[in-house]
């Protein structure tokens, strides 16, 4: 689990809404509804909770990148 304290810096970055940015469109997702914390570099994978691997994404989107990273199973 993510430190309080540091979850607390990162909802401030975030402006309490969702940090995903589509590359496409350029545009930010914006959500404020179901927030969690997303490592970029998924733990798994040997990433850490330092706050530079730590992102605030909704839901939705942190689903997407667990996908993307492991894989529908």
């Amino acid at each position: 689990a993510v430190p309080v304290s540091i979850r607390r810096v990162l909802f401030k970055r975030a402006e309490n809404k969702c940090e995903y940015f589509d590359p496409e469109s350029g545009r930010r997702c914006l959500s404020p509804f179901r927030l969690e914390v997303d490592h970029i570099k998924p733990r798994g994978m040997g990433g850490g909770d330092e706050i530079d691997n730590l992102r605030v994404v909704c839901r939705t989107h942190n689903l997407w990148f667990a996908e993307r990273a492991y894989g529908r199973d």
